[in-house]
């Protein structure tokens, strides 16, 4: 889909057949996040997928969108477990204060000498 696409469309000219399949893939990757309460957060949306490219350049490179949505949606899942399991795991332990961590990287530079 191309900018001037766009244009035509909202000058009243007819959706080609090609455009109007890819906005439909658009919408069923839409419906997929709303179902799974996925925001479209850019820094979800921009997170690698697949060859390094995210759901954006997929979509761009001809890839389905409900295919990237579905498999970005099985990373954002895999990620919320983890940080769940670590969670748990480091449940209970106490936390340093911040004053133990006050002098890490401070020069110890004595001017006086």
């Amino acid at each position: 889909m191309s900018r001037q696409a766009i244009y035509d469309w909202q000058a009243g000219k007819p959706i080609a057949a090609e455009n109007a399949a890819r906005l439909a893939e658009l919408v069923r990757a839409a419906d997929l996040f709303a179902v799974e309460g996925l925001r479209g957060t850019s820094q979800a949306m921009r997170r690698p997928i697949k060859n390094g490219k995210n759901f954006f350049e997929l979509v761009e490179g001809g890839s389905p969108a409900d295919t990237a949505a579905r498999r970005l949606i099985e990373i954002v899942r895999s990620e919320f477990r983890q940080r769940e399991a670590l969670r748990n795991r480091l449940a209970g332990r106490k936390r340093p204060s911040r004053e133990a961590f006050g002098e890490i990287g401070a020069p110890m530079l004595d001017e006086k000498e």
